[in-house]
């Protein structure tokens, strides 16, 4: 962050303010972005672990992030948090059961059942269908269901 700790009395006062340190894990009450603190500091948005960290422990190590403990992600208590790398936090996340990888029917934004996936795959296979007609049949871009097919979507239906 470098030039940031000069003026650090600045934005650690505006941190220490959006911080409810009543509980084990001290919760940012500030800005949310998918469950983690952000917070502007001179012209950068940061997290607001991240920045815990830094005001606690100083610099932010090089090419590491800043992981939880307590899996907690508005959590900004400095005694929950430990740098590493990005392959021990997915490792960690493995270990722990945190890493969701929702597909097909369980992605909440997917479009199409496995029995249309397969369906699609039969329907062209045979000639029955073009790929323009399984996009309006479907309602989904052709470049989709081009992707369907070859199995670069849907590969596990």
């Amino acid at each position: 962050m470098g030039n940031a700790t000069s003026s650090r009395g600045d934005w650690a006062d505006r941190f220490l303010q959006h911080v409810d340190d009543s509980g084990e894990c001290w919760i940012w009450t500030g800005a949310l972005n998918r469950g983690y603190g952000w917070m502007g500091i001179e012209g950068t948005q940061m997290q607001t672990h991240r920045i815990s960290y830094l005001l606690h422990y100083g610099d932010l190590p090089s090419g590491t992030v800043i992981c939880h403990h307590c899996d907690n992600p508005p959590c900004v208590n400095p005694a929950h948090l430990y740098a590493g790398s990005r392959a021990s936090n997915v490792a960690d996340m493995v270990t722990r059961g945190r890493l969701i990888n929702l597909r097909g029917e369980e992605h909440g934004k997917a479009r199409l059942t496995a029995d249309q996936v397969r369906s699609i795959r039969s329907s062209y296979a045979d000639g029955s269908a073009t790929q323009v007609e399984l996009s309006a049949t479907y309602g989904i871009n052709q470049s989709h269901i081009s992707r369907i097919i070859r199995r670069k979507a849907w590969n596990h239906a």
